[in-house]
């Protein structure tokens, strides 16, 4: 029993220590590119948002105006 469970650690721990070793070598220049990529594209979005939700917003007033107008 105890044979075969240090049989089926040994390859986990090599994955395991290769993973390591992956993440030792990455080159991190090109995850922070895409952090910073990532919030240019959030604040585009949240701008694009706002532009739209204020532009709705603008809508329905002049819209609300424009009835009170007639009606007088």
């Amino acid at each position: 029993m105890i044979t075969s469970t240090i049989a089926s650690v040994k390859p986990a721990r090599g994955r395991l220590e290769n993973l390591l070793h992956k993440v030792k070598t990455m080159d991190m220049k090109s995850l922070e590119r895409s952090l910073e990529a990532k919030k240019r594209y959030e604040f585009h979005e949240r701008t694009l948002t706002t532009t739209t939700d204020d532009e709705e917003k603008y809508a329905e007033n002049t819209e609300k105006r424009e009835v009170k107008e007639s009606s007088h």
